[in-house]
């Protein structure tokens, strides 16, 4: 997981070889008049080529390289027999590329889509190569191997296909749908390789992908690193270069991150939700190395030095301004919901919760959930139709977060769009600025539990910043925020409302607020000066809080817990930022974090678990709260079927039988202990004969267990 210093800006513009290229895409944008039939509109832009990167290091990150696979990668959407492929072609003409292959192209678009009748496990790409010099400037082959994104066809679903269990066996190395595209994928590649004569000891190959194009392309690193150390083939493994841009989880290889896979860089935004899925908690991982762009919630200083250049050129790129999705909250939740369902694919496809009047397992509603998200227009509108007739219960909260940025506010398409990751990675190659050290944050998320509201207020000067998203950068924005003797309100939670008003205005730190917990999150950036004022709404027994370093895609790698005296209502309390940073101290993050960079591995989780009474599906319906640390509050809740009334939560001792009545209310939210010690405790799965944990092979979930509930059901 240790970073190679990334290869110096300044070495690869000094480049010689470096030339300007004009490369032609289709926008997508609702808000353009669109010329095509399909809805895309041509566009063209150009950016930086250098057949130089190929002779550098194929372990080292390449900002330019990342940037270009990102260009090429968004020129592979709206290809269509009636526009004669025109993207992808002209572009890969324009770097100098020949001997073009698109054949996947003519049965795998909107317009022809007769390839997918048998299988949605397929993908459309593009082969192509050209003669480049090698490091002593001898002729070589470059190839260049570019999977295409998602297109509006079914092959969204193949996203679903997690896995293909054969009864109880879940034996499983990878993602079954990606996989499947990808060999077929590799199949066509090795023909065109073969065909060409392009298998070389000095060959080069230029393997990219974006959306779904970047799972397939981070398996076929993979593999073609593995053809690379093979006697079967001539090219090398040190000659091939993998860039996979949005890039979802791939395989349970536990070594996924290790040296064997240096040469692969999945470039990732963190508040964009398709990163995440299938879930790390599930035991999923990507080949390689993860690069993060910059988050509000995680890498503050270097999120706003780019943000306005990015808003600019994406509305120069996509025709549309960029809605700022504000930090990494609402993803994180989409991925603990879906825990709080199921712990692991096991659970995906074995564990049913009651929806739409039937029982069924996570697996189908990932699958329509996959399917809308693969469609649009009137389509659309019927399968989000069907989609929440499927999540009426225990899918409604992973169901929440998709309607709400998926659907009815689209801030998740922004962040996946191809011309949105185009304008961020140009932007940050322009401003010179090094994002391989993004997996380390630059803040500290506090989180405050009971019925407050929050005023985040700075007395920092006003920060120049791009308000509205359109390129401008300015302090106008100050005149949005409240003036109080301490400062400025910057960012602020009033019962239970984030203020999207002060969103992107001068200094603003990403908030959040979970009603379910009455959690309200706050990022607060190290060296900021910064007060957290504190209004209880209702009175307060005592206010419990959390002071955590987060990794951009969720995880905690360190977490501290306090308290403070309770409030009357109406009572404030003052807190200071720089007060609550220094509860976890930087040498306890920096640990933390080299455990990570050498291993891939986060601390140790915690689970509440809970079980209805009777069984499911001859009762009620729970759900438990899973990847928690100590000093986060668990949320359990129980759902009523007809003819089953919840009777109450009763919790079960070592002995596993039921105690007291401990609550009513079918929400029920477990404090867990801040000075909690993990080592003490039994793990999900049990302990085998032989001492091994887990007990069940499938639960990869190897967490803690606090406290075990179960709800009663008439």
């Amino acid at each position: 997981m240790r970073f190679k210093t990334p290869i110096p800006f300044d070495r690869l513009e000094r480049s010689p070889t470096l030339r300007e290229c004009q490369i032609n895409y289709g926008s997508d944008d609702e808000h353009e008049e669109h010329e095509a039939k399909s809805g895309y509109k041509p566009f063209s832009t150009t950016l930086g080529f250098d057949p130089m990167w190929f002779t550098l290091e194929n372990d080292r990150y390449n900002p330019y390289l990342a940037t270009a696979s990102m260009g090429i990668a968004s020129c592979t959407y709206g290809n269509l027999p009636s526009n004669g492929y025109r993207y992808i072609v002209s572009s890969l003409q324009n770097l100098g590329f020949q001997d073009i292959d698109i054949t996947s192209f003519h049965h795998r678009n909107a317009e022809d889509d007769s390839d997918f009748d048998k299988t949605c496990n397929l993908v459309a790409y593009a082969f192509a190569h050209q003669t480049i010099a090698d490091e002593n400037g001898r002729p070589c082959q470059l190839v260049a191997l570019v999977v295409r994104g998602t297109s509006h066809t079914i092959e969204w679903r193949s996203n679903a296909d997690v896995c293909q269990p054969n009864g109880d066996d879940f034996t499983m190395r990878w993602h079954h749908g990606f996989r499947a595209s990808e060999l077929e994928c590799l199949e066509s590649f090795k023909r065109y390789l073969t065909e060409h004569h392009l298998d070389d000891q000095s060959t080069r190959i230029w393997n990219l992908g974006h959306s779904r194009g970047a799972p397939v392309a981070n398996l076929l690193g993979m593999d073609l690193n593995e053809m690379g150390f093979s006697s079967d083939y001539a090219f090398t493994a040190d000659h091939v270069y993998s860039y996979c841009i949005a890039c979802s989880m791939t395989t349970m290889d536990t070594d996924a991150n290790g040296p064997a896979y240096a040469n692969i860089f999945n470039v990732n935004d963190p508040e964009d939700f398709i990163g995440l899925v299938p879930l790390f908690s599930w035991g999923f991982r990507r080949y390689g190395s993860d690069v993060y762009l910059p988050s509000l919630a995680t890498s503050y200083r270097l999120f706003n030095e780019a943000k306005p250049g990015s808003d600019k050129l994406f509305h120069v790129l996509g025709g549309a301004r960029a809605n700022t999705v504000h930090g990494i909250a609402g993803p994180d939740t989409f991925d603990r919901d879906s825990a709080d369902c199921v712990a692991d694919v096991k659970e995906m496809y074995r564990l049913p919760h009651k929806s739409a009047g039937e029982w069924r397992p996570f697996s189908d509603f990932f699958d329509t959930f996959c399917t809308v998200a693969g469609v649009k227009g009137l389509t659309l509108i019927k399968d989000a139709t069907k989609l929440v007739r499927l999540a009426d219960g225990a899918y409604m909260h992973a169901l929440t977060y998709f309607m709400e940025d998926e659907v009815l506010e689209p801030l998740s398409p922004i962040a996946h769009n191809e011309q949105h990751y185009l304008a961020r990675l140009q932007t940050l190659q322009n401003l010179q600025l090094d994002v391989t050290g993004c997996t380390l944050p630059d803040t500290r998320r506090v989180e405050l539990y009971g019925p407050v509201d929050v005023d985040v207020i700075c007395s920092d000067a006003p920060m120049p910043t791009d308000t509205y998203n359109d390129g401008v950068v300015n302090t106008e924005g100050v005149s949005l925020q409240p003036r109080v003797p301490e400062g400025r309100i910057v960012s602020q939670v009033t019962r239970g409302k984030v203020n999207t008003d002060l969103w992107d205005t001068p200094n603003c730190v990403s908030v959040h607020h979970d009603d379910r917990t009455h959690k309200t999150s706050v990022w607060l950036p190290v060296g900021g000066h910064y007060l957290l004022v504190l209004k209880a709404r209702k009175p307060l027994e005592k206010l419990e809080g959390t002071v955590a370093a987060q990794h951009p895609g969720g995880p905690v790698y360190a977490q501290t817990a306090f308290t403070k005296p309770g409030l009357a209502q109406d009572e404030r309390l003052v807190l200071d930022g720089a007060d609550l940073i220094a509860l976890l101290p930087d040498e306890r993050v920096q640990a933390a974090y080299a455990a990570y960079a050498e291993t891939g591995a986060f601390p140790q989780t915690v689970s509440v678990e809970a079980e209805p009474v009777p069984a499911r599906t001859a009762g009620g319906d729970v759900t438990s709260s899973h990847n928690l640390q100590p000093g986060d509050h668990a949320y359990l809740r129980a759902y009523e079927q007809p003819g089953h009334r919840f009777r109450g939560w009763y919790r079960l001792d070592d002995s596993g039988n039921p105690g007291a009545l401990v609550s009513k209310d079918k929400r029920l939210v477990v404090p867990v202990p801040g000075d909690l010690d993990k080592g003490s405790l039994p793990v999900r799965g049990g302990t085998a004969a032989d001492g091994t944990q887990p007990a069940d092979p499938w639960v990869i979930d190897n967490s803690a267990v606090y406290e075990r509930y179960v709800a009663e059901f008439d």
